[in-house]
């Protein structure tokens, strides 16, 4: 998507179908990419459609990857077909496969993506919120210049001229550091921001520039879509012989290419031009064709079907965050019930170190007690003892005296 042209011009093979039995799910990813390259979408789309229902191993990251990349190029040819529903679709399912395997190098450009398809239904509060997701995540320079422009078209829309004028500045800025990438977008959003301002003469000048950038690089849808911008212009400042010159232009590019979107706003700006006129039958004709147009690509069934997978892809986030809440509640009591145990056993082994501490410290204060008892024991034997050596000598000293008294006599 992001701008740049995909014609579905290209023949399919006749034996295509034949082949997809005997490639791998690799092999399949690159030949869709070799024919998505060459611009021969319709076999493109056979091959990414086969690996996208091929069963693939949830283990196989690679093989996810490959089919988020087939859905998100599918997608893309799904939107310049103007078939919204499928495009959104398969977005949708790219984007949840990227949530899933925490892939997140895609998501920017599915976020931006998606945002293209809101844009396309004047739903410019959703564009403007994908966008922002988009350039939140975005790492890639190419793919932000895209983002900035597609956020200050937005802002353009929603009348926040300040903001839309930043955003495309910036978009500027980058596309001149790489060799002026997709800077007709840009200048095309520079022209409707000026023509929002009534500054037609800007205006002008912009769309003159985006017209010579993409017919530089062959970009022809956006050379109609500047075509048919410069028509609404001179319509809107009464020139209304340039504005059907450049319609008519617009007109032949967007018939020969199918550009579905261009063509119906080229009918409108045809009725308005005849009714100005006066000619209420033609205007009412064009009206007619524009209403026909309008409703095939942007009619409310398809935008009901929009929504509903909106609702669901906002259900299966919510189940999903529920999901990780239960996980992360379930961890989280799992820590609780660990640091119980741990709690637990640690006052366990305090208990029985204080018990066996407790005991020791009893021990040896009986036996502190024991080593007392007998000291003092042992100095009422030592006592005792000395006490009967004492009464022994005088007992000995008493007998002894009168024999020795008699003897010196």
């Amino acid at each position: 998507m992001y701008g740049q042209n995909k014609p579905f011009n290209a023949p399919q093979s006749e034996d295509v179908i034949s082949n997809f039995k005997h490639l791998s799910a690799s092999q399949l990813f690159d030949t869709a990419n070799y024919y998505f390259s060459r611009n021969s979408t319709d076999t493109a789309l056979i091959y990414y459609n086969w690996l996208i229902n091929t069963s693939a191993k949830e283990t196989d990251f690679e093989q996810q990857k490959q089919i988020i990349g087939a859905l998100s190029n599918a997608a893309a040819i799904y939107y310049y077909m103007s078939d919204y529903r499928s495009a959104y679709e398969f977005l949708i399912k790219a984007l949840l496969l990227c949530e899933k395997t925490d892939y997140e190098p895609l998501q920017s450009v599915i976020y931006s993506n998606i945002g293209n398809i809101y844009y396309s239904f004047n739903k410019h509060d959703m564009a403007k919120l994908y966008y922002s997701k988009a350039l939140d995540l975005c790492k890639d320079s190419l793919d932000m210049i895209v983002i900035l422009n597609n956020l200050g078209a937005s802002e353009t829309e929603s009348n926040n001229i300040d903001s839309a004028f930043y955003y495309l500045c910036k978009s500027l800025e980058i596309s001149k550091q790489h060799d002026n990438f997709n800077l007709h977008s840009t200048l095309n959003s520079f022209a409707l921001l000026y023509q929002k301002e009534t500054k037609y003469d800007s205006a002008f000048y912009y769309f003159r520039l985006s017209l010579d950038e993409a017919r530089k690089n062959n970009k022809i849808e956006k050379e109609a879509q500047n075509l048919s911008d410069l028509s609404k212009l001179f319509f809107e400042v009464n020139k209304t012989d340039s504005a059907l010159f450049y319609i008519d232009l617009s007109n032949i590019a967007a018939k020969e290419n199918n550009f579905l979107k261009i063509l119906s706003e080229n009918y409108l700006t045809l009725s308005k031009i005849e009714e100005a006129k006066g000619r209420s039958i033609t205007s009412l004709a064009y009206f007619k064709k524009y209403a026909n147009l309008k409703d095939s690509i942007f009619n409310v069934e398809h935008f009901g079907d929009i929504n509903q997978l909106q609702r669901l892809y906002e259900v299966s986030q919510t189940n999903r965050q529920i999901e990780q809440l239960i996980i992360e509640k379930q961890i989280k009591e799992g820590i609780i019930l660990y640091q119980r145990i741990i709690w637990l056993i640690t006052l366990c082994v305090l208990l029985l170190v204080s018990a066996i501490l407790l005991f020791v410290f009893s021990q040896k204060r009986k036996l502190n007690n024991a080593y007392k008892a007998l000291f003092e024991k042992n100095l009422e034997i030592i006592a005792l003892e000395q006490k009967s050596s004492e009464n022994n000598r005088e007992k000995h000293g008493k007998v002894h005296s009168p024999m020795i008294c008699r003897k010196n006599c």
